[in-house]
């Protein structure tokens, strides 16, 4: 069972990740503790210049530290800011593992659009191995192994590997149809202190194929952005990057818009 309070903290918590997105996007980082429940409660405040509104989390998510165990705290914690910083929150973005996560039903000016979590225990994966994923994924990795498919840690000595991911990345957010592509700069700045982040890339025939970025914090990585090579997908080379961080870890999440992993 995971422990929520250990794994809800994640990189998207920490001050660094936060200044960093003050940097480079249109939201403004507001420090701020509110007491709840004779509790104190750190909350991910920024202040959307773009659309003109305060919200809670930004950038992958953020949310509110410890994470409020009832929807009755969490109501605290919004009412509070209104009456005692005049602060209206008109978002929320949710993380997994929230124990509360449905309590927006609650908060009725709130609209709720929900993703998908998995939860893998990697104790679970200790004993029975691949054989925990459905099919579909198995017969990836080994098909990534087949193919001899390879991964290391980005060198930033060799910076036109991060070059070549990051054409890799562009391409990907444009097939998808993506709102917007985090920029170059951003990705150095974080990749620049491998305690934040790392970029693990996949090769094929000597050529990068996938790059994926993880994000670190404690016991916790996140991760974060993935691009490939269209026409070598069919080797299944973001498989076996998975399967590498899968060697190395303890817990991992999985949702719909990226990874969680979480480090005991």
């Amino acid at each position: 069972m995971v422990n929520k309070l250990q794994s809800y903290h994640c990189c998207f918590h920490d001050d660094y990740f936060k200044n960093i997105i003050t940097k480079y996007f249109q939201f403004n980082y507001i420090n701020i503790v509110i007491n709840a429940a004779n509790r104190n409660y750190k909350v991910d405040l920024f202040y959307n210049e773009i659309d003109k509104i305060y919200q809670i989390g930004v950038i992958g998510y953020g949310g509110i530290f410890p994470a409020p165990q009832s929807c009755f705290v969490l109501e605290v914690i919004i009412f509070n800011l209104k009456i005692i910083h005049d602060i209206d929150i008109k978002k929320i973005i949710i993380p997994p593992l929230f124990s509360c996560e449905l309590s927006v039903e609650n908060l009725n000016k709130y609209l709720k659009t929900e993703m998908t979590t998995q939860i893998i225990v990697m104790q679970e994966f200790r004993e029975l191995g691949y054989r925990l994923f459905k099919g579909s994924v198995r017969t990836g990795i080994r098909c990534a192994e087949k193919n001899q498919i390879t991964v290391h840690c980005y060198n930033k000595n060799n910076r036109s590997e991060l070059m070549f991911f990051y054409d890799l990345y562009i391409k990907t957010m444009k097939k998808v149809n993506a709102n917007y592509c985090i920029s170059l700069l951003l990705i150095e700045d974080l990749l620049n202190d491998e305690r934040n982040a790392e970029l693990f890339l996949a090769y094929y025939n000597g050529k990068i194929v996938s790059g994926s970025i993880i994000l670190k914090s404690k016991n916790n990585i996140f991760y974060w952005i993935n691009a490939s090579d269209s026409v070598s997908l069919k080797f299944k080379p973001n498989h076996k990057v998975l399967s590498i961080l899968l060697l190395s870890i303890q817990i991992l999440i999985i949702s719909t818009w990226g990874f969680h992993i979480v480090i005991h």
